[in-house]
């Protein structure tokens, strides 16, 4: 079987890897195709993962737009030399009109109802829609459900063990908090916002008096929060 991978987001390469590391060991033809957004590329680096840039990840609406028409051609173009039996990925903004235009089977898991837009049109274009069977949004299109979360595709005890040593490369000790900030660039977060620099401040003073503090960001961070950035290798992250 000839399978293609595409990774649109640094948990995506998590979400596959041990299934493309399955798959070749059983033989089979793996084509990884990514975008390059936040450590994307310095994931599929660390895996040694053999990989086929497509786009880089735009900002604003008009230009997300544009990035999904480019990154799909290009896709529509490899996918033609490679040949693949099916094409998978999360979310499937490319994979689900390159299938039905090459006429190949195109599997797109996804967990985010809040992605409407995206959602509307690429589901009923997929051959078939995987999701957790806590999903609570609407399918368009074929819906197979699953009693699990994607996270457990890296994180189950068969493929993940925890190790407090590795906090020593991201110089953190116990107790700790880790703050996540996105960017609010992708496609479903269009119109929305997050929360304002005084309040990223006062949750960061709030949990500092309970001890450190460290801040994981999409985006470049304001001034003030920049000593709390989180330093350390990304793929150890877990």
């Amino acid at each position: 079987m000839r399978v293609l991978i595409d990774i649109l987001h640094p948990a995506h390469v998590h979400v596959f890897r041990h299934f493309r590391t399955a798959m070749l060991d059983a033989g089979h033809d793996v084509l990884v195709t990514a975008r390059d957004k936040e450590v994307v590329v310095d994931l599929l680096e660390a895996y040694d993962i053999d990989h086929h840039v497509l786009s880089t990840q735009a900002s604003g609406s008009a230009a997300l737009a544009r990035e999904l028409v480019g990154r799909t051609a290009r896709l529509v173009r490899l996918a033609r030399r490679f040949r693949p039996d099916v094409l998978t990925g999360i979310m499937g903004p490319s994979i689900a009109p390159a299938g039905r235009l090459l006429r190949v089977p195109s599997v797109v898991f996804y967990d985010t109802e809040l992605a409407t837009v995206t959602n509307r049109w690429v589901y009923p274009l997929a051959t078939a829609v995987v999701t957790p069977d806590s999903y609570a949004g609407p399918v368009r299109g074929n819906h197979i459900t699953h009693p699990s979360y994607h996270e457990l595709a890296y994180l189950h005890p068969d493929q993940f063990q925890p190790d407090p040593a590795r906090l020593t490369a991201f110089g953190l000790e116990r107790p700790y908090s880790l703050l996540r900030f996105v960017s609010w660039e992708a496609s479903h977060d269009v119109g929305e916002t997050g929360l304002s620099l005084a309040d990223k401040l006062a949750v960061v003073e709030h949990l500092a008096a309970h001890g450190t503090v460290a801040v994981s960001s999409e985006g470049p961070l304001p001034r003030e929060l920049e000593p709390y950035r989180l330093q350390g290798p990304a793929h150890d992250i877990h």
